[in-house]
């Protein structure tokens, strides 16, 4: 069933069961079985009500600072043209139960730290030493960390089961996907909508530019997958490998800023992927290295941390725009506003 039908049901349903004798019906369910018309017509409605409220609180968060009108028009621009990849974090994945990486540390460390342990382990976290943090972990339990790390992502939810605008992705962007994210709930969404893509390894990668090129769509794993150590990329030891020692990753990140990235559902903390977009940028110039944005909520921001945070992410070419609403809701009506633009041009 489709994301927005699957939505548009549990509406219908709010108001409570039917029950008929001893029989026990959805609202939803009466209505499609006795009168299909009526129900197709019904959701069409609601979902062009739906669809012009997403775009009006899409033009609601582009008033929230003069520079998300700025940059949304840039970005939009681009998006016409098809000249966008959308990198997806994290926190795409969690309205359907799967940890950010600061949870999943943290349940891990659960088990296999004690005292003093904890104290800097939850510093590291703190400063935002994610990797630190990992290596902290998988020094003393590395097989439990790999286990962890196969319970939490490698299970395979239906569709039916993802919740969020995850499920939406098709919807806005009909080429290549980014992710560093571990779980296959893109992958999934995709084979729901009968898409073909290719799925690369960032870890084992070469010629990612030539592989953009080509017809199939490629769904992009940057961090690897998964399901062994050798296979992907969290802890201090696998940075420095796959980012120091070996140069596959970091050169794919530099074949996919040749084009326009736009992070969403990303934390964006300075990392290591920040790191070489920045270096793209002083190597390129200003003016040569390609631009890249990003939607970031400023809720819990100061505004000086606002203005630090845009500072930092400025010197990799990433331009935010900052909303400050619910991560789905907001995220998805700043997508609906980009494709309205594209129908509209």
């Amino acid at each position: 069933m489709d994301y927005l039908q699957r939505l548009f049901n549990r509406e219908l349903d709010e108001e409570g069961e039917v029950k008929i004798l001893n029989s026990i019906f959805d609202r939803s369910n009466i209505l499609w079985t006795m009168d299909n018309q009526t129900y197709s017509a019904a959701f069409n409605a609601w979902k062009l009500e739906r669809e012009n409220n997403l775009i009006e609180r899409g033009k609601e968060i582009l008033n929230l600072l003069d520079d998300n009108l700025d940059w949304f028009n840039k970005l939009r621009d681009l998006f016409k043209r098809g000249k966008v990849i959308p990198f997806i974090g994290a926190g795409m994945s969690i309205a359907s139960g799967f940890p950010g990486w600061r949870a999943f540390l943290e349940s891990v460390r659960q088990e296999v730290l004690d005292g003093d342990e904890i104290e800097k382990f939850t510093s590291l976290l703190d400063e935002g030493k994610y990797e630190d943090a990992a290596q902290y972990l998988a020094d003393r339990e590395v097989d439990y960390l790999q286990e962890k790390l196969n319970n939490k992502f490698g299970k395979e939810l239906p569709f039916d089961k993802i919740e969020g605008v995850i499920c939406r992705l098709p919807d806005f962007f009909n080429g290549h996907i980014a992710t560093t994210n571990y779980d296959l709930l893109i992958d999934t969404v995709l084979r729901e909508k009968d898409i073909s893509f290719h799925v690369a390894n960032g870890l084992h990668t070469r010629g990612l530019m030539r592989t953009l090129t080509d017809n199939e769509r490629v769904l992009l794993k940057l961090h690897g997958i998964y399901n062994t150590e050798e296979n992907r990329i969290i802890t201090t030891a696998d940075y420095q490998w796959h980012y120091e020692s070996r140069d596959i990753v970091p050169q794919c990140i530099r074949d996919l800023c040749s084009n326009t990235l736009l992070f969403i559902g990303c934390s964006l903390s300075v990392d290591r992927t920040i790191e070489v977009m920045r270096a793209i940028k002083e190597e390129r110039g200003r003016d040569n290295a390609v631009r890249h944005y990003a939607f970031l909520s400023n809720e819990n921001l100061s505004e000086e941390e606002r203005r630090e945070r845009r500072r930092e992410l400025q010197k990799a070419n990433i331009f935010p725009i900052w909303y400050d609403g619910d991560h789905d809701e907001d995220i998805e009506a700043l997508l609906e506003l980009l494709v309205d633009s594209r129908r509209t041009s």
